[in-house]
């Protein structure tokens, strides 16, 4: 083989030598005149081909030198495809006639081991692939120049490119278009939304505007956006004097024109006179309920609170004990909605409960009972300690689930009855529903029974169930005996939470009983709940007692109330028998919370004392709630026997402490009539008028405005207290 390429490589050697010397000596048999003779130009019909001629891409051999269009002048340039889509790598080209297998015209593949990438493709976005070659972030759909916040960019909405972190932010229009995070209706950027797109902020070009911003008073500015008189800085409707308004203290709410006057020191009505109408006259009461038969003692007993029909408002529940029904056995309960305006009688009642077959006590005691058979409509529990249901005079409670209307007999009416089992027990002569003693989410009752004879001594029973059917007292939880011969059932109340572990406490008073030096100085014996297994009054957690011999304190007892903000519930203590300064005046003493084991009342750092001989303040107390709205509980005492006996109730605001007569009160009701003996029973903390605010109802079981100690109800707005 090499032989022969050499043998060719002389030949032709030979050839163009003599062609070269004979050019122009035979040029007569040059046919094309290209120069070259016929013996040595491979087509002496073409002056274009001849040997040394360019080789262009014409399918012909140009230069004479067997071989066709071989570096041709005009070959065109070919790219590798490696990928074979169609596009060329850009890469030093192949230059030739014919497009060479594997080869392209094109050279602007950006991914030429990619058949997907190449100019012109579908771009899939988001894959980190530059498909359409395009030479643009993968991560920049909308092409504005900033990649998917998705993948580590700065652009919030990658399908457009008007939003971007460099765009114009259009506000109130719902789209972020800067990219900031911000909210597209809080312009100033405060962390509140423009009013005018639903939000709060009432100045959303002025960051320091907000609903959370500190008020500056009296600047024409509503800095918190509350929407209230910049110039009433303490809210009560009125602006202060100091610019152009009537408030004569725009620092104290309870002080403005027309305000009731209180028993304070303060012009409270801004009228330049001191405590001139601090008192209250039942007749001016929001309601009036009068009782209509002769001696049947209408609110000898009184509820408010509770809602027996489900209309949102508290219920009024009063007891006649003296009310005879056509079969003349006395006792009769009336039930009150709310809300009540003006005068009106028990036959405008909502419902009533009466005895038909015996005298049972009824009316003695008793107390809401929450929502027992969870129908989203709060019971009724009545004391009935003569009732003959287990034993003779053994005591039971009747069970009255809402809604409640109509005439209703206690005996063949009633939902439930919870009776006693020993002869002359008395039970139910007190009762109270306490809360949540032992933490299972149902509220407990505690009711007391009083001894009747050497042998049965007084006590009170737990029941810490759901008391829907009827059953003896004794096995519905647990009993708490006394170890001596006074009733000491003859009074039970809720303590609140004393100790704030979020367990239900109660108490069980006696104002009979006494110790070894005080005789029926009264006492009260405090029960934290939970309570597990029987107990004895001796097991008590606080033993409460009485001042002075006489007293009986605890006649009169409420719990639940905060007087002095600590976070831990008071006691308020009546001592009615009190001897102050006048025989039988009274008083009232509040025992803060936790007590300690063992309390003399002359110790209590809050004792409020009448003033009047026979005057018996502390026959009624009771915790108003925090009616003036300032964290501290308000607290009632009655005291019927003031003011010839016509009565009064006094309220005291929070906080409170020491030695303070109740004719220093914050306001006092009066009944006006001789003999009436108002503050004899009174409830409040309950909201019959749906106003946010507790209201008062005092129970006149001696008022005589229709009939000879009928009896008689006063209800009182919280607003006008």
């Amino acid at each position: 083989m090499q032989r022969t390429c050499l043998n060719m490589s002389i030949f032709f050697s030979l050839v163009l030598g003599a062609c070269a010397g004979q050019e122009n000596a035979q040029a007569e048999n040059d046919s094309d005149g290209d120069g070259y003779e016929a013996t040595l130009d491979c087509d002496d019909t073409d002056a274009a081909v001849f040997p040394g001629a360019s080789e262009y891409c014409n399918g012909v051999d140009d230069d004479c030198d067997a071989l066709v269009d071989e570096d041709a002048v005009d070959a065109f340039p070919w790219y590798v495809d490696q990928d074979g889509d169609g596009h060329g790598a850009e890469t030093d080209p192949v230059y030739a006639c014919q497009q060479p297998s594997g080869f392209v015209d094109s050279h602007d593949d950006c991914d030429d081991h990619n058949p997907a990438a190449f100019p012109g493709s579908g771009e899939t976005w988001y894959d980190g692939v530059d498909q359409d070659c395009l030479g643009d972030s993968d991560f920049d759909a909308d092409g504005d120049g900033y990649d998917w916040q998705r993948f580590d960019g700065e652009d919030c909405d990658d399908t457009d490119p008007g939003i971007n972190p460099a765009a114009a932010e259009t506000w109130y229009d719902g789209v972020d278009q800067n990219c900031d995070g911000k909210d597209d209706f809080d312009a100033d950027a405060d962390g509140y939304s423009s009013q005018a797109s639903g939000g709060f902020d009432c100045d959303d070009s002025d960051g320091d505007v907000h609903p959370g911003a500190f008020e500056t008073w009296y600047d024409g500015v509503d800095q918190n956006c509350d929407g209230k008189d910049d110039f009433d800085a303490d809210e009560d409707g009125y602006q202060s004097t100091d610019f152009g308004g009537d408030d004569c203290d725009d620092g104290n709410s309870m002080v403005y024109p027309e305000a009731r006057e209180y028993c304070d020191g303060l012009d409270d009505d801004c009228d330049g006179e001191v405590d001139q109408h601090c008192e209250y006259s039942l007749a001016e009461a929001d309601a009036i309920i009068l009782g209509a038969t002769e001696n049947g003692a209408l609110g000898t007993l009184v509820l408010l609170g509770g809602d027996m029909n489900g209309d949102g408002f508290d219920d009024i529940v009063a007891s006649a004990p003296s009310e005879n029904n056509d079969d003349e056995y006395p006792g009769r309960i009336y039930i009150f909605d709310g809300p009540r305006a003006g005068t009106v009688t028990t036959e405008d009642a909502t419902g009533n409960i009466h005895v038909s077959t015996s005298n049972v006590g009824l009316g003695e005691a008793l107390d809401m009972a929450g929502d027992m058979d969870l129908d989203g409509l709060d019971d009724l529990l009545l004391g009935a300690p003569y009732s003959n249901y287990g034993d003779n005079r053994a005591g039971a409670v009747y069970l009255f689930t809402g809604p409640l209307s109509g005439s209703n007999d206690l005996e063949a009416d009633a939902d439930a009855v919870l009776y006693g089992e020993v002869q002359n027990q008395n039970a139910g002569i007190s009762l109270a529903t306490v809360g949540d003693t032992d933490g299972d989410g149902t509220g407990d009752t505690v009711v007391g029974y009083s001894q009747v004879d050497r042998e049965t001594f007084g006590g009170a029973y737990l029941l810490l169930s759901r008391p829907l059917e009827t059953a003896a007292l004794a096995d519905l939880g647990i009993t708490i005996e006394g170890d001596e011969t006074d009733e000491y059932g003859s009074v039970v109340a809720r303590a609140g939470d004393l100790n704030a572990d979020g367990f239900a406490d109660f108490m069980i008073g006696s104002e009979r009983a006494g110790t070894e030096s005080l005789s029926s100085c009264g006492i009260v014996w405090v029960f934290l709940g939970p309570l597990t297994s029987d107990a004895t009054l001796g097991e008590a957690d606080s033993v409460i007692n009485g001042e002075e011999s006489g007293d009986q304190a605890g006649a009169s007892v409420a719990g639940g109330g905060d007087l002095d903000g600590d976070g831990f519930d008071d006691l308020l203590i009546g001592a009615s028998r009190n001897r102050g300064d006048y025989v039988q005046s009274g008083a009232a003493y509040v025992v803060p919370g936790p007590p300690r084991k063992s309390v003399d009342l002359s110790d209590a750092p809050t004792k409020l004392y009448g003033e009047d001989e026979r005057g018996m303040a502390g026959s009624a107390v009771a915790w108003a709630g925090d009616v003036n709205l300032d964290g501290y509980s308000e607290l009632l005492v009655g005291a019927p026997g003031e003011a010839s006996r016509g009565g009064n109730t006094y309220l005291f605001t929070g906080p409170l402490s020491g030695m303070t007569a109740l004719s220093s009160c914050d306001r006092y009701f009066y009944g006006g009539t001789d003999g009436m003996m108002s503050g004899s029973s009174l409830d409040a903390g309950g909201d019959s008028d749906g106003d946010g605010v507790p209201d008062l109802v005092l129970g006149v079981s001696m008022d005589s405005t229709l009939a000879e100690r009928a009896g008689a109800l006063y209800l009182v707005s919280g607003a006008g207290f």
